[in-house]
């Protein structure tokens, strides 16, 4: 099995780079990638490592990158990159060096507001003190630990960080919504950053955004001859949409990808449609090799 798209604690996963080395050992990954949103700094923490100690497999080089297209923000998985590369681009150097903890702090009283005046419960003393905290996060798992609280979420369709983070943050109809576009780069820019590393770009979980028609951004996003492949196998994809989006990359000559979008300890490494099926070697053969 393989694995590639797996978040650390240097963005917005909960584990160091060494304990997810460890568990792709013991359940013996083929192929992993560290896949941190605007960062490669889990390469520079394993670079002075002996990673044969930790885990036999084999690591690809990655990143994901938030782009805006249409109106939405996506995400673009780049692979194969050249770290030093990449990490000079505008689009790392512009996420180091703005005052990620203040935006999000900002966003996050927005956030209490909109609970305030929807008589959602939540913590006196939220506050966003690391870069890489989201604000949609912070508010999303603290309002889902009271319980009083489930009635109304249940009614909203928040039952986890990704139902809140599409059909709310990200939603221009919801009252959570905040524009994500202006902050981001667009698709040329996002696809551009990883193929001047060297890399490939994969569009990421397209059934994972709330659109009426995704082929539709899809259709669009192929005709600018920007992406070399899709992520095909995804935790929030179906058996259905996995071999809908595998059929599509394979009548139009796309490469295909799977990754578990693996964040915490309630997500399973190499294993899509929520643990239920395993990500095998054979979907990214053509390319891995």
């Amino acid at each position: 099995m393989i694995d590639l798209h797996i978040h650390t604690n240097n963005s917005d996963g909960d584990f160091d780079v060494i304990d997810i080395l460890k568990m792709s050992e013991e359940k013996n990954l083929e192929f992993i990638s560290f896949t941190d949103h605007q960062s490669v700094d889990a390469y520079k923490k394993i670079s002075n490592l002996n990673i044969k100690d930790l885990y036999g497999g084999n690591i690809i080089n990655g990143i994901e990158i938030a782009f805006s297209f249409g109106g939405i923000s996506m995400d673009m998985l780049g692979y194969n990159i050249d770290i030093d590369s990449i990490e000079k681009s505008r689009i790392l150097q512009v996420n180091k060096n703005i005052n990620v903890i203040e935006k999000e702090n900002s966003k996050l009283n927005y956030l209490i507001n909109v609970c305030n005046e929807l008589k959602i419960l939540h913590s006196s003393n939220l506050n966003i003190n690391g870069r890489n905290t989201p604000a949609n996060d912070v508010i999303c798992d603290d309002i889902l630990s009271y319980d009083e609280n489930l009635h109304i979420l249940k009614k909203l369709e928040i039952t986890d960080r990704t139902t809140f983070y599409r059909k709310h943050y990200l939603n221009p109809n919801s009252q959570f919504y905040i524009k994500p576009t202006e902050d981001l780069p667009n698709i040329y820019e996002a696809a551009e950053t990883i193929h001047s590393s060297g890399g490939k770009c994969f569009l990421a979980h397209p059934y994972v955004y709330d659109v009426d028609n995704i082929y539709n951004y899809i259709d669009s996003i192929v005709k600018l001859n920007l992406i070399d492949g899709i992520e095909c196998i995804h935790r929030k994809h179906s058996h259905s949409q996995i071999n809908e989006i595998i059929n599509y990359c394979d009548s139009h000559d796309l490469l295909k990808s799977g990754g578990s979008d693996f964040h915490t300890s309630a997500h399973t490494l190499g294993f899509g449609n929520e643990g239920k099926i395993p990500i095998n070697y054979p979907i990214a053969k053509n390319w891995l090799q």
